[in-house]
């Protein structure tokens, strides 16, 4: 099976760190015996390398074929445009390898941007369409109704429709999107990367002083609510943070980790290399999450495969995937978050628990159920 897929989020050469899933699900894919191609589309405007937006070489996915294409698009401007900014120059490269070698399908990773462009080129070129939503696609675009109703018309012609938890598609419903028949299958994890390594050991490797230490890591984004974390933080005054992203937010919450007197505790690691995260994780004596919305968080599957134990908001996919493995709380409640950390730190949950809860996630058995469900569907 020849797949086409198109996604704009993707690691680059310049953000190795961003959607480090993606690759990963696509190798999957390709692994399970798919020829998969995807096409990154990176926006551009002029001048764009002297505000630091340069474009940048999107990274290797094994056996997947990478091809990078630009589109014009101002920043903060036309956000309801997206899909028909990038669909001229994805339809000219898809057109261009469809004609060398066709395909069999069109896949879009996310609704929108995506998924209304893939829809395009599926109905041009005659093939059949897939889709996948991840969270936000849901959560934050499918309210806007100009989003909304180019959501539904790619969902109509689509085939097949993947979702990362059950939630996520119980609020499409919802929200009046076609999802009655969508496979529900998160995302996964490496077996081969994802092996712990003795806490101190990673602490030695990381030059981290004596915990006990949280990690978060992820974007800073408003979504995530690190500011959250932060106010959970200052009500454990033994405990230390380490935070492993960037992101918008940054230097505001810098700012009010300050103000909170945690300027000693919090530890601005930056954006990591996927490589590096598993250090990370098995340096820190629980992981925290604290997002107002997520689909299934790859970070907890990760975490929970080396045994790490999770403190999270009761959203999305988390109380699935996490059981009770782990301590969960309500969105918005740093005091339910600081008493959940507490509790983990004084009484962690097995390692064997949490590794039992996702055993099944592993990224061959996603690849293989993925492509058994598009293969069904499409061909």
């Amino acid at each position: 099976m020849r797949i086409l897929a198109i996604t704009t989020a993707y690691p680059s050469q310049a953000a190795p760190h961003r959607a480090a899933f993606m690759p990963e699900r696509l190798r999957a894919l390709a692994e399970a015996g798919a020829e998969v191609t995807v096409i990154v589309p990176e926006p551009w405007f002029p001048l764009a390398g002297m505000v630091g937006r340069r474009p940048s070489p999107p990274l290797p996915a094994g056996p997947v074929r990478v091809v990078p294409t630009r589109y014009f698009c101002l920043p903060g401007i036309g956000r309801n445009s997206r899909a028909r900014q990038l669909l001229p120059g994805f339809a000219a490269v898809a057109r261009r390898l469809h004609a060398a070698q066709a395909f069999d399908l069109v896949l879009a990773h996310f609704l929108i941007p995506p998924g209304p462009a893939a829809a395009a080129v599926a109905g041009e070129l005659g093939l059949p369409l897939a889709l996948v939503a991840h969270g936000s696609d849901v959560h934050e675009h499918a309210r806007i109704p100009a989003q909304h109703a180019q959501i539904l018309a790619a969902m109509r012609q689509a085939r097949a429709v993947v979702v990362v938890s059950e939630p996520l598609r119980q609020t499409m419903l919802a929200l009046g999107l076609p999802a009655e028949e969508a496979l529900v299958l998160p995302c996964g994890y490496d077996p081969a990367s994802f092996v712990a390594r003795p806490r101190n050991e990673a602490r030695r490797e990381l030059g981290l002083g004596p915990g006990p230490w949280l990690v978060f890591p992820g974007l800073l984004r408003r979504i995530k609510r690190v500011d959250l974390i932060l106010e959970a933080l200052a009500q454990l005054p033994d405990v230390r943070l380490a935070v492993v992203g960037a992101g918008d937010l940054g230097p505001a919450l810098a700012d009010q980790a300050q103000r909170l007197g945690l300027g000693q505790r919090v530890l601005w690691a930056g954006a990591q290399p996927h490589a590096r995260v598993p250090l990370w994780m098995s340096a820190a004596d629980a992981l925290v999450m604290a997002s107002d919305h997520e689909g299934t968080p790859t970070v907890l599957v990760e975490a929970m495969a080396l045994g790490v134990p999770v403190v999270a908001t009761a959203v999305g996919g988390i109380p699935d995937l996490v059981g009770d493995a782990g301590r969960l709380v309500p969105p918005n409640d740093a005091g339910a978050l600081a008493a959940a950390v507490r509790a983990t730190l004084a009484d962690p949950p097995p390692a064997a628990a949490l590794q039992a809860r996702v055993a099944h996630l592993t990224w061959p058995e996603i690849g293989r159920r993925e492509l058994e469900f598009l293969r069904g569907r499409c061909l």
